[in-house]
């Protein structure tokens, strides 16, 4: 203050109260003063002019420094830039703007735009810079950035279709934040999800629902869940397809509710137009059957699976299928699977062909060759040749070559080496090798080999191997093998290898599994696999085994799912294990299906005989409208329970009864109910049980031990308010007994002995008020005398000797006033 009024005084000599007014009106404002000091000298009039001297009035006072908006502002995470400018303030230095968080929100220094970088707390402070008429001036105003949402979004609206064993990725997308996301199944048992990765994987058919989580992160709020349902089945799918005048009825093995069916008469029916094709038809299979037109027993028809995107390529449906039959050859030839010849009662020289190893399709009903079994197959130089095999007469040693399965030639009438069965046929290094077998006068282990299949000459007179027939053969890296066979009195197990069919190793002389013969050795990827045949030791074994070296042996499974037999026929097909027909001696049964697998383990059944299992000895009755079959035996005693209103739709009442798995049993239909007597359950001792039923899934046991003795093949029915039960055999005789029931629980006998000899597998009818009894087998052979009684007690002899041949397993019934024996 001293220097202002020296220097005022000095330069306008002005009154001493005019100085001092000034002095004080400066006085009174520090800020102004000095800025005036720092800015210009004060002459009387400007300082006049300025301090609001000479009587005029003030100027008004500068707004104060504000932002346009004063907030607090909220924002949410992803929000576009922002702009919120400051303004006013006193002076004019420059504005410039700064954060307190930059992990929140950047800020340019002079614009005050202000971007978004995460969700938080920050402060944007303006800055005005001091002048020389003004301080530095700050306003500042809060900043909250809320999280954003974030959302994931399945990519299709449709199921998601995956196969049995086959993983998949799961469908979604979304989710702008780091959280991780989470997935969980509400079926595992079907369908398992990995909870980190989300790769779906079905362990069993039908569908689950996968939930999606994605958690939150530092700028994200957690998701909401999405869902998506899954669909599984297995990779093979069996349809069971009851053929008509009319109509086929389709089902699937196991259910496929979500898988759709196409048909049409056409191979090349376009699917996406398909009801413009010949018969052109589509369902989903949902909950029920499918009744097809397109297929006929007159019409052959195409069939295609739909699995969400997948559709499999077309199976030819037909009636037609290759007979049950045993020392037939199955093998791959073109990229197809073959059945050739075998004996099914009588030998057979047809030629089948199949795709899939379901549909089949006869090539040639009557092959130029003879009918035959017991012969080789093998595919050598893009051809298939078939050597020798037992015609019914004599052994022979042609060799026949075809290029497509139809057209035949008969190489070389008379080879060098012997007529001969039970052989084995390989091609290795560019030859045809034909091994061992039996000639009639001995069995051999010579070896033979061609290069065109025209010339032979023979390489070995007697390999190293002992004699044998009914071997295994196969080749697998770089090898030829050789396992088991007939030695002449005996299976053997031992394993034998070659490099070049000439000279052969003995890798082991005796394998884990049992010594055998009529089995089947088959090589699939690094494997060498032994199954089925006979072995002298537990009958008709169904054991699998496999080795990647053939001396160590593991047992795949001790029960594979098809039944026991030998001479059955095998090979490999799309890298996997096939086999197909062979005969159960001990139960007198030959079979014609086919089955797969691609581990040895697990095996699927291509072309079932029929919804159940084909089996025999079981039980048929007409109850409430419905046709029953109950139980028999395919190996093993069933229990299983299954019907029918039309004979083409079947439904499995219960697949394991409260009974005892059994065959040889009786079925009747008494008292609107569904009743079971007896049978076979494998014991020592036969069952004289008693069951019913109402529904043929809930069973009673109305006596575990009737009056009668215990029994099988008897026979069983309704007459006169009563049930019956008529002859059969026990655990050491036959029988002619014959008793009646009005409850099943109190049994009369009617007679000890009836007229009839003692018998079983006869059959039992009611015919105009009376009760039947029409062949089967007694002491001394099977029958075909007739026998009628109206009491049980008394029967009368009707024919002796009837117009049709003796028989037993046979089937009768009343039908259109006439009785009937088929």
């Amino acid at each position: 203050m001293l220097i202002w009024r020296t220097l005022c005084a000095r330069e306008t000599g002005s009154p001493e109260h005019l100085r001092r007014h000034a002095m004080d009106s400066v006085c009174s404002n520090r800020g102004f003063a000095l800025a005036l000091l720092a800015m210009f000298a004060c002459a009387d009039a400007l300082m006049l002019a300025s301090c609001g001297g000479g009587g005029g009035a003030a100027p008004p006072a500068a707004p104060p420094l504000a932002f346009a908006l004063p907030g607090p502002l909220q924002k949410t995470y992803g929000d576009s830039p922002f702009t919120d400018l400051a303004t006013g303030g006193a002076g004019t230095g420059a504005i410039t703007y700064s954060t307190s968080n930059a992990s929140v929100g950047r800020v340019g220094a002079t614009t005050g735009t202000v971007t978004i970088t995460g969700a938080g707390n920050a402060t944007i402070t303006a800055t005005k810079a001091a002048d020389g008429s003004a301080n530095s001036q700050q306003v500042s105003y809060s900043l909250t950035v809320t999280k954003a949402s974030q959302s994931i979004t399945v990519s299709n609206a449709k199921p998601l279709a995956v196969f049995i064993g086959q993983p998949q990725t799961s469908p979604v997308t979304g989710g702008a934040g780091t959280g991780a996301f989470s997935y969980s199944s509400n079926n595992p048992a079907v369908i398992t999800v990995d909870p980190g990765s989300g790769v779906v994987l079905a362990v069993a058919p039908g569908s689950a629902q996968i939930t999606v989580d994605k958690a939150g992160d530092a700028n994200y709020n957690a998701a909401a869940q999405a869902t998506f349902t899954v669909d599984a089945i297995p990779k093979t799918i069996q349809l069971h397809g009851w053929i008509g005048i009319s109509d086929t009825v389709v089902s699937a093995v196991p259910a496929v509710p979500t898988v759709g069916l196409f048909r049409s008469a056409s191979a090349s029916c376009d699917l996406s137009q398909y009801s413009s094709c010949p018969q052109g038809q589509f369902n989903v299979f949902g909950s029920s059957t499918i009744a097809d037109s397109a297929a006929t027993l007159s019409r052959p028809a195409y069939y295609w699976l739909q699995h969400g995107p997948y559709i499999s390529n077309p199976a030819l449906i037909t009636p037609t299928k290759f007979s049950p039959r045993a020392q037939a050859q199955m093998i791959a030839f073109n990229g197809r699977l073959w059945v050739i010849g075998g004996y099914d009662g009588q030998l057979r020289n047809d030629v089948w062909s199949s795709a899939d190893g379901s549909t089949w399709t006869q090539v040639l009903a009557n092959a130029p060759f003879s009918a035959r079994d017991a012969f080789a197959l093998a595919v050598f130089a893009g051809r298939l040749w078939l050597i020798g095999g037992y015609d019914g007469t004599s052994l022979n040693n042609e060799i026949w070559s075809t290029g497509d399965g139809l057209t035949w030639t008969q190489v070389t009438v008379s080879p060098n080496f012997s007529p001969r069965s039970g052989h084995g046929l390989i091609a290795l290094q560019n030859r045809l090798w034909l091994i061992g077998g039996a000639d009639g006068g001995a069995l051999r282990s010579d070896i033979w080999s061609s290069a065109d299949g025209f010339t032979w000459r023979e390489d070995s007179a007697a390999a190293a191997f002992s004699p044998r027939s009914q071997f295994g053969v196969t080749s697998l890296n770089g090898k030829l093998w050789l396992a088991g066979g007939y030695t002449g009195s005996v299976g053997a197990n031992d394993v034998w290898s070659s490099t070049d069919a000439i000279n052969w190793t003995q890798v082991t002389a005796a394998a884990a599994f049992t010594p055998r013969y009529a089995h089947q050795l088959l090589a699939a990827g690094t494997e060498l696999f032994v199954f089925g045949g006979f072995d002298g030791v537990t009958g008709h074994p169904r054991d699998v085994w496999s080795s990647s070296d053939g001396s160590n042996w593991q047992q795949m499974t001790a029960t594979a799912d098809w039944s026991q037999r030998v001479q059955s026929a095998g090979t490999v097909f799309n890298g996997a294990l096939w086999t197909t027909g062979g005969y159960d001696p001990l139960n007198f049964a030959r079979y014609n299906d086919v089955w797969q697998s691609s581990d040895g383990q697990h095996w699927t059944q291509a072309t079932p005989l029929g919804p159940f299992e084909g089996r025999y000895a079981h039980a048929t009755a007409v109850v409430n409208g419905r046709v029953w079959v109950i139980a028999g035996f395919d190996g093993s005693g069933r229990a299983d329970v299954w019907s029918s209103a039309d004979g083409l739709d079947w439904q499995e009442a219960t697949a394991s009864a409260a009974f005892q798995a059994r065959y040889g049993l009786q079925a009747v239909s008494f008292g609107n109910q569904l009743w079971i007597i007896g049978g076979n359950t494998g014991a020592l001792t036969l069952p004289n049980d008693v069951w019913s039923s109402s529904n043929g899934q809930t069973w009673s046991q109305v006596t575990a031990a009737a009056a009668f003795p215990g029994r099988a093949q008897h026979q069983s029915l309704a007459f006169a308010g009563r049930l019956w039960v008529i002859a059969g055999a026990d655990s050491s005789s036959l029988l002619s007994d014959v008793w009646s029931s009005t409850d099943g629980i109190t049994w009369t006998q009617a007679t000890a002995s009836a007229a009839f000899t003692p018998r079983s597998n006869h059959q039992a009818l009611v015919f105009n008020n009376l009760m039947w009894v029409i062949g089967g087998g007694d002491n001394s052979g099977a029958r075909n005398d007739v026998w009628s009684s109206a009491d049980g007690v008394t029967w009368t002899q009707v024919s002796g000797a009837a117009a049709f041949p003796g028989r037993f397993d046979h089937a009768a019934a009343a039908f259109n006033g006439r009785m009937w024996v088929i």
